[in-house]
């Protein structure tokens, strides 16, 4: 782990499938700003995880690109395949 990085949008891109990427921490940089929302219906529960500067929800890499070898994040519309941006959170101590 190394806290000078975060999660961020690269080239803050608004386009669906835009790349998350690790990068050095950015004072109040908008691609690095995600909102966290519980999500509920009759099929799925988890977290939803939105990026600031686009307003799409984050989803693993792999089911969008049939690469089952290389994980990555991505965004999408949230109201496409609504299940597979969902995530568990977990608290643990390091």
């Amino acid at each position: 782990m190394n806290r000078n990085f975060c999660l961020d949008l690269q080239d803050g891109s608004k386009i669906p499938g835009a790349n998350i990427q690790l990068w050095l921490c950015g004072n109040n940089n908008i691609n690095q700003q995600f909102k966290i929302t519980k999500f509920y219906s009759s099929h799925a529960s988890g977290y939803a995880i939105y990026s600031r500067a686009n307003g799409l929800a984050l989803s693993p890499y792999n089911s969008f690109k049939g690469n089952f070898n290389s994980y990555n994040l991505y965004t999408l519309p949230f109201n496409i395949y609504m299940n597979r941006h969902l995530f568990s959170m977990y608290q643990f101590k390091y």
